[in-house]
């Protein structure tokens, strides 16, 4: 028992052990990298894993939520590939997503006040500024 609980501790919290799939964060990239921003209907659509039972939230406000349905790996690699600064989430108008037949029954940013929120945005790799 002991041992089990060395092993749990020293895994990280999400692993990909499906050595044949890529992982998620490089197919979050390869799908990125052919467009100039997406909205998480389009990743939960054409990303094989994507799509869960997990809400995506900013990693600066734990009220503001990107995105509803989301699995742990999409989760994980979304706040991995942020905190390494290669993609960003820009703010959209949420007509985007209502246009693509999909939204969330969250209130709107725009009339928050201090309650869970929805902020929608696209999702695109990051664009260096020298």
């Amino acid at each position: 028992m002991n041992n089990q609980a060395q092993l749990r501790t020293a895994a990280p919290a999400f692993v990909d052990f499906d050595t044949v799939m890529p992982s998620m964060k490089a197919l979050v990239l390869d799908y990125l990298g052919a467009r100039s921003g997406v909205t998480f209907i389009e990743l939960e659509d054409d990303v094989p894993g994507f799509s869960g039972e997990l809400d995506f939230v900013s990693s600066s406000d734990r009220k503001t939520v990107l995105w509803q349905g989301v699995s742990g790996s999409g989760v994980h690699a979304l706040h991995e590939l942020e905190r390494q600064e290669l993609i960003e989430f820009k703010r959209t108008s949420f007509r985007t997503y209502q246009h693509k037949g999909r939204r969330l029954y969250l209130p709107i940013d725009e009339w928050k006040s201090n309650m869970r929120h929805w902020t929608p945005v696209l999702v695109r790799l990051k664009v260096e500024t020298h």
